[in-house]
């Protein structure tokens, strides 16, 4: 294809034409020598290029006016600055891999791919696409660490509950021991209150005893006397020689007797009386209206026992008409301080 741009019927033709018509009605793919035939049905080759000439001539000028270079100091260009152009469309309708161009070869017309066309926009999807996929993937993690948190939290919550279903079951066993301990210790506690009561009025008792021994002792002694005396006058009676002054000695030791008798019997009866309303608030827990002035006199009579063992003088000031509501039983336990 060189410059033959005139037909028979001498209609001359463009260069551009001339390919065109070539192009349409070749059935082998087309080369040429000159880069302005490209894009219209030529293949390509070795491209003469007015650019690329005249962009070499424009740099060896630029060498001479604007840096000082000498044209006599100059090498010579002996290479050519032609290169292997190729058009794309052209290459792929005849069939041809662009690994089998030559090195170096340049390949003009292809298309552009979205990537080329919207690369600034590409960047920017696929850095968004990254941070939401890195924020999924956080996201993610998150979940995973909250579900196995949770996991973590509920295996806590049933431990938990087992381990407080278990001490509440200790704590109601232990709150059963300890009910039954204190009902226990109740049932101790009253035993032992009973039983120091019991203690406490077997002393009064023992006590009390004592002091009535006294008095039936003295009524026995007289009776003894006076049984001795009876016999006697008996005997002299019996015989014919009881005197009137004989008569008058036994009524008068008689007489003795009974008031001997009398007044310990009475001793003996006051303690016993004494001593049974002492034990019966000891034992009887109530409240009642009482006599302070007689209740006082009858425990320092059940006292006596105890007081004349030691060196102590009790005494008390009480109105006599002064009564007193509550339980006298505390009054009563004077005897267990001696």
């Amino acid at each position: 294809m060189m410059t033959f741009n005139v037909d028979r019927q001498q209609h001359i033709f463009s260069y551009e034409d001339s390919a065109d018509l070539i192009a349409a009605s070749s059935q082998v793919p087309i080369y040429c020598t000159w880069s302005f035939y490209m894009g219209h049905g030529v293949v390509g080759g070795m491209m003469t290029s007015g650019y690329t000439q005249g962009k070499t001539a424009a740099e060896l000028t630029r060498q001479i006016l604007f840096e000082g270079s000498s044209p006599a100091n100059m090498p010579v260009i002996k290479e050519s600055v032609n290169e292997y152009i190729f058009d794309y469309p052209e290459l792929k309708k005849a069939g041809i891999e662009e690994k089998f161009l030559p090195a170096g070869s340049r390949v003009i017309n292809k298309p552009v791919t979205f990537y080329e066309s919207y690369k600034g926009l590409v960047w920017s999807v696929a850095g968004v696409i990254f941070l939401l996929a890195a924020w999924v993937a956080v996201l993610a993690r998150n979940i995973r660490y909250r579900k196995q948190s949770e996991a973590k939290i509920r295996q806590l919550n049933a431990e938990l509950e087992s381990r407080v279903l278990i001490r509440t079951r200790d704590l109601q066993e232990t709150n059963e021991k300890l009910t039954a301990a204190m009902v226990d210790l109740t049932q101790t506690r009253g035993h032992l209150v009973e039983a120091e009561k019991m203690a406490s009025l077997g002393e009064l008792v023992a006590g009390i005893a004592h002091e009535i021994n006294t008095p039936v002792g003295n009524s026995i002694t007289a009776v003894s006397h006076l049984e001795a005396s009876t016999l006697e006058v008996e005997a002299k009676f019996s015989s014919g020689s009881m005197k009137k002054s004989d008569l008058d000695n036994y009524i008068e030791v008689s007489r003795n007797v009974v008031k001997i008798i009398l007044s310990n019997l009475q001793r003996a009866a006051e303690l016993i009386r004494s001593f049974k309303k002492v034990a019966v608030d000891q034992s009887v827990e109530e409240r009642r209206r009482f006599n302070l002035s007689e209740y006082m006199k009858d425990v320092l009579i059940s006292l006596k026992p105890q007081l004349k063992k030691l060196p102590i003088k009790l005494s008390f000031i009480v109105p006599s008409n002064w009564r007193s509501t509550g339980i006298p039983e505390p009054y009563g336990r004077l005897y267990q301080t001696f």
